[in-house]
């Protein structure tokens, strides 16, 4: 006969419990090591705009690319800081609250994706001057996991359909037996996460790949290095390249 014991709230929940019905190793986030960037916050894309004698001799094409480059830059940086800003909030709560957590959830799926898309529209802008390829698929990079990451979330439907217990019943991934042993093993429970990609203390994690907060914002720093050159370039010198 299996057992299934229900308490009443978060802080009475077992550590497996919250792990399986909220986010996986949401149990473990007690102290995220998230680097505060805000201070290095900069207008880009007005920059930008207002760079006549670059945004206007651009090619059509070209202007469009540029401009997406930094506005997704920047973009990923405002996401990054309402992200960690809510893991903040989420550990000031004792994790006893899970909006915060899920508003960071949210904000860091926002900077991965507009992370991806700056990378996307570089290297379209890229092309039109024979330049490289910002990282190659299976090259490890903070950038390809990033990409990973992304893809998670945006396909995050598929996995769920296809998922091997999808049609199980919630309470025998949660019950124990009689005998003190899981109705169903962790390792056969694998892939039930509610969420695509969850965090932990060090960092992102999804099924696939996990990125740090340090490379994250390591990353995001040098995107907007590389924003603030091209918004602030003269025609007819060299641009900056990552």
């Amino acid at each position: 006969m299996a057992i299934l014991r229900i308490h009443g709230g978060l802080d009475a929940m077992p550590d497996d419990t919250k792990d399986k019905v909220i986010a996986p190793k949401i149990s473990g986030l007690r102290a995220p090591a998230a680097p505060d960037i805000s201070a290095e916050r900069k207008p880009l894309l007005n920059a930008f705009i207002l760079n006549f004698k670059l945004s206007l001799t651009l090619s059509n094409k070209n202007r469009q690319f540029t401009f997406n480059v930094i506005r997704k830059a920047q973009d990923a940086f405002e996401e990054y800081c309402r992200a960690a800003d809510s893991l903040k909030e989420y550990v000031a709560a004792g994790g006893l609250t899970l909006p915060p957590y899920f508003s960071a959830v949210r904000h860091f799926e926002h900077c991965v994706a507009h992370l991806y898309q700056a990378v996307r529209c570089l290297n379209a802008l890229s092309r039109t001057w024979g330049g490289e390829k910002q990282f190659d698929h299976g090259d490890g990079s903070v950038l390809e996991r990033i990409q990973i990451i992304h893809s998670a979330i945006k396909h995050m439907d598929e996995r769920f359909e296809n998922g091997s217990l999808g049609d199980a019943n919630s309470f025998a991934l949660l019950a124990t037996k009689s005998d003190g042993t899981k109705s169903i093993a962790d390792d056969d429970a694998a892939g039930i996460e509610n969420v695509p990609m969850w965090l932990t203390d060090d960092g992102l994690e999804c099924a696939k790949a996990s990125v740090t907060y340090a490379e994250l914002a390591g990353e995001i720093r040098q995107w907007y290095r590389e924003a603030e050159s091209m918004a602030t370039v003269t025609p007819g010198k060299k641009k900056a390249t990552l």
